[in-house]
């Protein structure tokens, strides 16, 4: 009877043991898969910081190259005006998808510079594009009163007639580096009552100028 207790007994060990061995089995084989899973995470973690960084070198250099040629041409202004204009054009076009969707609500596709018909007649100096709307910005070293009615009157509208059958929206932007002392404040109001938004461009930035009235025109439903 003795030996019988004592072989029930090691049975039972041995059955516990096993139980203990198998989950101790399965145990490894869960952590090895979770270390897999960390080290599969760990490396795609690695390569989303690596191209991270590469972008934003790739910012970095850009904004050094405007900075640069922002600097070359500010030295040379007094006889070079429209090499400066052009500068601010393309500084105007790479901000223009932003400044569209933050002030006029506008998701445009592209910006590109010095736009031109058919005909040449005239030319725009950025537009941004959507299926649904285009955005139209003319831009001015030393802006004046009569270059808004300018931009109105011989690019907007004519521009306007001409795509009138896409049936899209349109809005205005005027962008510059400087006006007259004493006469920018005039002068940007004239603006913004025309529903033009009102960009500066200073140093290798452009700021939207605020006006809580301001209310863009949508010159496609003119």
């Amino acid at each position: 009877m003795a030996n019988t207790g004592t072989n029930s007994r090691l049975d039972r060990a041995e059955q516990i043991l096993a139980a203990l061995a198998e989950n101790a089995k399965e145990e490894a084989e869960k952590n090895k898969l979770r270390m897999a899973e960390n080290e599969k995470r760990a490396a795609e973690n690695e390569k989303r910081a690596a191209e991270n960084d590469r972008k934003i070198e790739e910012l970095r250099a850009s904004g050094k190259r405007i900075d640069r040629q922002l600097s070359r041409l500010g030295k040379q202004l007094g006889g070079e005006g429209n090499r400066w204009g052009k500068i601010i054009e393309d500084l105007v076009a790479g901000d223009l998808i932003t400044i569209a969707k933050e002030h006029l609500g506008v998701h445009i596709y592209y910006a590109a510079t010095r736009v031109r018909p058919k005909d040449r007649s005239w030319e725009i100096d950025v537009q941004g594009t959507n299926q649904d709307a285009v955005v139209v910005a003319e831009v001015k070293t030393n802006l004046e009163k009569k270059d808004i009615d300018h931009f109105l009157n011989k690019t907007l509208l004519p521009f306007t007639h001409q795509i009138a059958k896409q049936n899209k929206k349109i809005y205005g932007i005027i962008a510059y580096v400087k006006v007259d002392r004493g006469k920018e404040s005039e002068v940007i109001d004239y603006a913004w009552s025309k529903g033009f938004l009102v960009v500066k461009a200073m140093d290798s930035t452009n700021r939207v100028l605020d006006n809580k009235n301001f209310v863009p025109h949508n010159y496609g439903s003119a």
